[in-house]
């Protein structure tokens, strides 16, 4: 069964500071086409955020089981800076191409806060995109001989009385 669209939550609204963050949830991709878009809301911030520590930028792991055992980073799904103690009230996100060989499951890697004074309110979302097979065709190039079966004009051949012929 194929999914078009699917929206979720990953990382539930908090305030961090010196440490991973709580909750860290993932999206099972079965059944989702195109691409899945992962975003981070960061807040004002006093402190990075990245993965595993804060100076690692953030990125994205996949699994076979929902319980991570066997999870390995997503390849070329790292952010290009970590999110930085002036980044303030900002989104970030990162794509994932679903249409290329992947594991069913897939969440942040360890998104952690620096230490700072008052720490790093974030949180993460996301939602997948239907790929191309998706999207709607465009209609028929329409024809009078077709047009007048929507038409709110009356085909008069179709409009007289049978009984008049």
């Amino acid at each position: 069964m194929k999914i078009p669209f699917k929206l979720f939550g990953m990382l539930p609204p908090q305030l961090k500071d010196n440490g991973a963050f709580a909750s860290n949830g993932y999206v099972d991709t079965f059944g989702l086409q195109g691409d899945l878009y992962v975003c981070f809301y960061a807040g004002a911030l006093d402190i990075a955020v990245g993965s595993g520590d804060d100076s690692t930028p953030l990125l994205l792991e996949e699994a076979d089981s929902s319980g991570f055992s066997d999870a390995s980073d997503v390849t070329g799904s790292d952010m290009a800076a970590v999110i930085g103690a002036t980044d303030d009230n900002k989104i970030y996100a990162i794509r994932y191409d679903l249409r290329k060989a992947h594991k069913r499951f897939v969440r942040p890697k360890a998104p952690t806060a620096g230490d700072g004074s008052t720490g790093a309110p974030t949180c993460a979302s996301g939602g997948s995109v239907p790929s191309r097979a998706w999207v709607p065709r465009t209609p028929p190039r329409w024809t009078s001989k077709n047009w007048s079966k929507f038409s709110s004009r009356p085909n008069t051949e179709e409009s007289q009385d049978p009984a008049a012929k």
